[in-house]
This record gives structure tokens, sequence and C-alpha cells, in this order.
């Protein structure tokens, strides 16, 4: 599913193939900061949420940053990205996250999750520009 996910939303996939760092997840994992939310319908995995969870760096607030967030195609449309969102969204705050960022792909629309975002309460802060930088 990630290789799907990275084709369909990555920025210059093309020229940076999927390699995820799995050893960066992993410390992560052990610092206790990562996170993994899944939807499955059925036992079949059909969507997930990865987030980073931290002390912010310039306030005293636990803050989470979503990494990942990806609902197969069939089942867009459907609750089950909201549900996702919001289990997520409950499950961070049950621990004692007050700040949670999570982003959505600009010049797609299709990708777009601005105006649910917005919906869901979300108040966009920041837009992210990104170019490539040399190759290799």
């Amino acid at each position: 599913m990630l290789a799907a996910h990275h084709a369909e939303t990555a920025v210059f996939a093309d020229e940076m193939p999927l390699a995820p760092n799995l050893a960066g997840y992993e410390k992560l994992e052990q610092l206790g900061a990562l996170r993994v939310y899944t939807a499955r319908r059925d036992g079949s995995l059909i969507g997930y949420s990865v987030c980073f969870v931290t002390t912010s760096m310039h306030r005293p607030v636990v803050e989470a940053n979503e990494d990942l967030l990806y609902v197969v195609p069939e089942h867009r449309g459907t609750t089950v990205g909201v549900r996702l969102m919001r289990f997520v969204e409950a499950q961070l705050a049950a621990e004692g996250v007050q700040l949670l960022a999570r982003r959505t792909k600009a010049g797609r629309p299709e990708l777009d999750l601005g105006p649910m975002l917005t919906r869901m309460g979300y108040t966009p802060v920041e837009t992210i520009y990104v170019r490539r930088l040399g190759h290799g």
C-alpha cells in the first residue's frame, strides 16, 4: 500500500524512488515518538495514519505531526477517511497531545483535504514550498 501511496502523492516520485527509512522509524518508536493507526475492513488494511509526537521546541506543548495519511482509492468518498482521522485525534488527545498538524497536497484537487480539514475544525497556519535542489 505504501508504494501505491508514494506513486500517487509523492513530489518528484519519478526522480526519488520510495525507500522508507525503517531504522529511523524504529528509532522514533524506541523513543516513544511514533504512532501508527490503521483502518481495516473485514481484516484488510484500507488506510493508515502515521504521526510523530514530540514536545514543541518553542513552547511547552505536546504536538503531533502527521507524516502519512492514506486511504485506498476505492474507499474514498465514504466515511473511512474522516472516521480514521477522528480516531487519530481521539487517541492523541487521550495521551495529552495538544496540537495535531496535518498536511494536504497543493495543486492536486483530488487530494486536497483543505476543505474537509476546515469543516473538521482545522485552521490553515502556513504554506510549505518545496524546491528540488541538485540531482543525485
